[in-house]
């Protein structure tokens, strides 16, 4: 029908399908307004009111006053054109759609599936081809099957993301108190390097930079164990685009396999809660930062000196330990914020009486006060 239409749309004088803007002519018949534009030319015919002959009837026509641009156009057949243009193209997507489901080498549909090499073969592959001993099986249902499995998959990452919730919050909150942690330690090691000399800023500013690196190492390996608990989300919403993005079975085995791997991988079950416990030491960085300073020898130190409580607190930690594993750590981290608390509350109490009892003291030891005041230390721990 499109066929015959095609015909008896076509101009007399291409011989073409109407190319717009269809003219029709007095007697009826219609050409392209091209066409006529060089019948116009080879009948001379190029002012207002000459005649020119239809070459189809050859019957005499009258050029208007305004020319080509005056002549009648012929809307209807002008949107049967584009109708019928519109329906070729569709029908031509049609045809191109149709031949990816063509067998390359029979020419025939691929309605099978080949389950050894995963693809799409047609009945001539199994035949003849080198499927042939290959275990296959309907299209459909190979769809109908795998979909089910998607199903599933979906429905198992989106229960694991649920699940992991509870843990995503414990890391975020674990995060925050690093992060509160890693402020409390930067303050505490700069109010730590103001008591000492200006050499011995240095120093801090090192170490400070290391609290800096620690906690950020800390804090990209928290967010990567979010970002791994948050997997099952972020593999689920790309499974259900891709199922709606599949407009046919071939379009949904595309990229099915892929994503079943994936899901397999994040579906592995991970035990997220013996993992980043470990916190930021106060006391392994103090122990740095001290290691090194005999505070007696130093010449000049306040009477009520931080500096001087944070090296007795390291001399009785350290006398007589031989382990200094995490816990033990622990412990002079309490000794040491005990310490610095004590010395905030002397501060606030009264400034104008410490004023004077704070002024820099002489301290000139010799060997045998050193060792007396060695004998002390131990006594103390």
């Amino acid at each position: 029908m499109e066929l015959q239409l095609g015909k008896e749309l076509s101009c007399p004088v291409c011989l073409d399908v109407f190319s717009p803007p269809v003219i029709e002519l007095c007697c009826s018949h219609n050409y392209c307004k091209k066409c006529i534009h060089q019948t116009l030319i080879a009948q001379n015919c190029n002012k207002p009111q000459d005649k020119f002959i239809c070459p189809m009837c050859r019957k005499v026509n009258i050029l208007p006053d305004k020319g080509l641009n005056g002549l009648k156009r012929n809307l209807f057949v002008e949107n049967v054109v584009a109708i019928l243009k519109e329906r070729t193209e569709s029908n031509e997507a049609k045809q191109q759609a149709l031949k990816e489901f063509m067998c390359p080498d029979h020419n025939e549909i691929m309605n099978l599936v080949c389950l050894q090499d995963n693809t799409l073969i047609c009945a001539g592959c199994k035949l003849f081809g080198h499927h042939s001993t290959h275990v296959v099986s309907k299209l459909f249902d190979v769809y109908e099957q795998r979909k089910e499995g998607f199903a599933k998959q979906m429905k198992s990452l989106l229960d694991k993301h649920e699940a992991n919730k509870k843990c995503i919050e414990g890391l975020v909150g674990q995060k925050q108190d690093l992060l509160s942690s890693s402020k409390d330690i930067e303050a505490f090691l700069k109010k730590l390097g103001d008591s000492l000399i200006w050499e011995i800023q240095m120093k801090v500013s090192h170490m400070v930079m290391k609290v800096h690196t620690e906690c950020s190492m800390r804090c990209r390996c928290l967010q990567d164990g979010m970002d791994e608990l948050s997997a099952p989300q972020k593999v689920h919403t790309e499974m259900k685009k891709h199922v709606d993005a599949s407009k046919s079975p071939v379009d949904f085995l595309k990229g099915e396999r892929r994503l079943h791997r994936e899901a397999e991988k994040v579906l592995e079950p991970v035990d997220w809660s013996a993992q980043y416990r470990e916190s930021i030491s106060l006391g392994q960085y103090v122990e740095d930062l001290m290691s090194g300073i005999d505070i007696r020898r130093m010449g000049t130190v306040r009477g009520k000196s931080l500096v001087k409580n944070i090296s007795q607190d390291l001399n009785a930690w350290r006398s007589g330990r031989t382990s200094f594993d995490p816990m033990a750590y622990r412990s002079l981290d309490v000794m040491l914020t005990k310490t610095a608390s004590l010395a905030e509350q002397g501060k606030d109490d009264s400034d104008d009486s410490d004023s004077d009892a704070c002024l820099s003291c002489e301290i000139h030891s010799t060997p045998e006060e050193e060792g007396t005041t060695g004998e002390s230390s131990k006594q103390k721990a």
